[in-house]
């Protein structure tokens, strides 16, 4: 499991970026192989922020306790959407997972495997202005969305920010000869916030929690969806 509870953001302009988005956003159950954004959203049902969960096979306790994070958010949940991206599980989410706690929740279904795709398709069925991408075994502090929308506001030129920090919660402790190896899984406790244009692993934020503006992520799978070498699995 991994924590978060604060904010490193990183600065990317994203004044420039020209971009195009779908009009998807279907209630329930739905099956494509992909997606792409060739339309513009109806800025009439853009909601702030939209938390997207991708998930292959995810262990139920650890799945139950990211949700239960996000229905304990001090957010309003009239002001964000939920979407939890099935990719293609072998036990279906919708199942076992109920988002009717939440007005804006939907369960997704993406077949083509691989976290670029189940991302790509969070993407294009959001509506949110800010995407925020939790991880299946990433339990959010209960002002993470607050604080990101806080940032958002404050940080026009921001195109993505993350969490300061990324706390692990072992199931078993590791031995004394891995724990140099632990900043590799993605893994930080900043104290100050750290910001830039040019890329430093001090500075960038990794996927657990990771927020994104919608003009950076369309422009993304525009990019994606232009480009003869395309993003599988991760």
């Amino acid at each position: 499991m991994a924590l978060n509870s604060s904010f490193d953001p990183l600065a990317r302009p994203v004044d420039d970026l020209s971009y195009q988005q779908t009009n998807t956003a279907m209630e329930g159950h739905r099956f494509a192989k992909g997606c792409v954004c060739p339309q513009t959203k109806d800025q009439g049902t853009m909601l702030e922020l939209s938390v997207i969960i991708c998930a292959h096979n995810p262990r139920p306790h650890y799945l139950r306790r990211v949700l239960e994070a996000l229905r304990s958010q001090t957010l309003p949940k009239q002001q964000w959407e939920l979407l939890l991206i099935d990719n293609s599980s072998s036990d279906p989410l919708m199942a076992g997972c109920d988002l009717s706690w939440h007005p804006n929740g939907r369960h997704i279904l993406e077949i083509e495997l691989g976290l670029s795709a189940s991302r790509q398709r969070g993407i294009c069925e959001s509506v949110g202005s800010v995407l925020v991408f939790v991880d299946d075994d990433n339990v959010l502090d209960p002002n993470y969305l607050s604080a990101a929308r806080s940032i958002g506001i404050e940080w026009s030129k921001l195109g993505t920010w993350g969490s300061g920090a990324i706390i692990p919660e072992f199931e078993l402790e590791p031995p004394e000869s891995l724990k140099e190896f632990l900043p590799y899984l993605a893994l930080r406790d900043a104290d100050v916030a750290r910001w830039g244009n040019v890329h430093a692993v001090e500075s960038t934020p990794w996927g657990a929690g990771l927020c994104v503006r919608r003009k950076v992520a369309a422009a993304y799978c525009r990019l994606n969806e232009q480009s003869a070498l395309k993003l599988t699995g991760r």
